[in-house]
């Protein structure tokens, strides 16, 4: 294939992790076909027009023969898998893959002050190896730096807030710019390279997604958030590094003493190159930097998503077995819900109701889209749970946001899940929000506007987890109430069409279920 050529087939590893998803995402949205490889021992499930291929990642002449006819491979493993990207390189060399990228995808390394970190000695290494290996062969290779994570920095680690801590370490006061990318811009530029194989061959390649400071995004994150309750901290570039250098020197294996002081000092710290607006590749790769307004939207969903949480729960009939893990909420599409409960072995079994994409709704909206009960049908049943879809769609595969669910969080979800036989006929499990003092309850927020906190009742205990069971109970109404209670919502909708969508906290939603998988949304801001 020559350098003109475009590219069509690729090949992801590490398609699951926060880089991952959001490229295998936008890799399928710009119609490439991806192959993903996975361990043998992966669970993880993919859209069906995935291929999956499973591979040891220590045996380069099998990865080679899985690479042929591959016309790119894209790396986005964890840190430390200098090793393997390696191997990845080797085998895609002699399968003739165009090209590789490994997974830079942070600090420029490039720049000499960072270079000398010894933290990134190991990607380093990579860029030393990549450069002697692929001299005279068919293949190239292209580096994307892009300082922080925007989106994932707000609620992982801290690496620029922590949300759902309230808490904020303030780097030499936090009015230093720096190059922060949203995991969204990151798969569009990662992406972009393939279709610029001339221009970005044997080089790094620079996202500038946008310019912030610790100050600004705070800002937004306490109008969004609330401004009170918040921890801040201050530090200095110069502690973290004393901090750093002592603690790698002290226990050089143990990579907490030192890597988040570390990666912070790369992007924030004077003369680390962080800062990438005069020195970006957006033009070249027909992306643009956010504005502050963009910047502030963003943060605010993210506030907003870090406010919701899903439970799943299956409803087998009459008994309502749960509760499953809290879990974060991603809004996606129906092949993002179906792969959440093919997301482990134990749940592949389980029936799914089909959802289309939809964003959260509020409980007056829910009934408004609430289809009658009177349609016996599949889609009709479906429809029923369709603005729930962002609760059930929470996947690693999501195009935004990687999910926050782990292999482990869906094992003990189904220690704690019972399950039951199928009922034939629908049962109405009611959701609803209460003060009542011996429910689960509660304003959430302190009587924001939202659902509230919203419950399931279960009359039958669930066999596993006793006094869980304690907490559920099954509302089961006479046909007739049933019946009036559909004239009731379908009054409420018609009264409802000219006001806000926002619930008090003292609203109910209904849903039907036929012992399918159901999602409920027991949280919003």
């Amino acid at each position: 294939m020559s350098p003109s050529t475009p590219i069509k087939r690729v090949v992801l590893v590490g398609a699951t992790g926060a880089v991952g998803a959001p490229v295998l995402q936008t890799l399928l949205d710009q119609h490439f076909y991806v192959t993903v490889f996975t361990r043998a021992s992966s669970n993880h499930s993919f859209p069906s027009n995935v291929h999956v291929a499973n591979v040891d990642y220590e045996d380069v002449a099998g990865m080679t023969k899985a690479l042929q006819g591959q016309d790119a491979l894209i790396s986005t493993i964890g840190f430390g898998g200098a090793t393997l990207q390696m191997k990845l390189l080797d085998a895609a060399i002699a399968a003739g893959v165009k090209r590789f990228l490994p997974s830079e995808f942070g600090c420029d390394t490039h720049n000499p002050r960072v270079a000398a970190i010894p933290l990134f000695r190991t990607k380093l290494d990579i860029d030393e190896y990549m450069d002697e290996k692929v001299k005279g062969t068919g293949t190239t290779y292209t580096c994307v730096y892009t300082n922080a994570f925007l989106d994932w920095g707000l609620v992982n680690n801290g690496l620029l807030l922590d949300l759902p801590g309230k808490k904020v370490q303030m780097i030499d006061g936090g009015n230093t710019p720096f190059t922060a990318n949203s995991l969204d811009f990151i798969a569009k530029g990662t992406v972009a390279v393939l279709k610029h194989l001339n221009e970005t061959a044997n080089r790094a390649i620079r996202l500038n997604g946008a310019v912030v400071t610790l100050n600004q995004v705070l800002g937004y994150a306490k109008k969004y958030a609330g401004a009170e309750g918040w921890e801040v901290t201050g530090v200095t570039t110069e502690a973290l590094e004393q901090e750093g250098m002592k603690n790698f020197k002290a226990k050089p294996e143990d990579l907490s003493g030192y890597m988040m002081q570390f990666i912070k000092l790369a992007i924030y710290g004077p003369d680390f190159g962080g800062n990438f607006d005069s020195n970006n590749d957006n033009a070249l790769l027909g992306l643009k930097k956010m504005s502050d307004e963009e910047v502030e939207q963003l943060v605010k969903g993210v506030v907003k998503r870090v406010a919701c949480r899903t439970r799943l729960v299956h409803v087998p009939g009459d008994r309502v077995a749960g509760p499953w893990r809290w879990v974060h909420a991603r809004p996606s599409d129906q092949e993002r819900a179906r792969a959440l409960a093919r997301i482990t072995a134990p749940l592949a079994h389980l029936p799914l109701f089909e959802v289309p994409d939809s964003p959260p709704r509020s409980p007056s909206a829910r009934r408004r889209a609430r289809p009658s009960r009177r349609a016996d049908s599949a889609t009709t049943r479906a429809g029923t749970v369709s603005s729930l879809s962002s609760s059930l769609a929470a996947s690693a595969a999501s195009r935004e946001y990687r999910s926050a669910l782990s292999e482990d969080n869906v094992r003990q979800a189904m220690e704690a899940l019972t399950l039951g036989e199928k009922r034939d006929s629908e049962r109405r499990v009611r959701f609803q929000a209460t003060g009542s003092e011996d429910r689960l309850r509660g304003p959430v927020g302190g009587g924001q506007s939202g659902c509230g906190q919203a419950m399931v009742e279960a009359r039958e205990r669930v066999r596993a987890g006793k006094e869980e069971a304690e907490e559920w109970e099954v509302v089961e109404e006479e046909e007739q109430e049933e019946e009036q209670e559909e004239e009731e919502h379908e009054q409420e909708s018609s009264d409802e069409e000219s006001t806000d969508d926002e619930s008090s906290d003292d609203e109910e939603w209904v849903l039907e279920s036929d012992g399918m998988v159901v999602a409920q949304v027991v949280e919003f801001v």
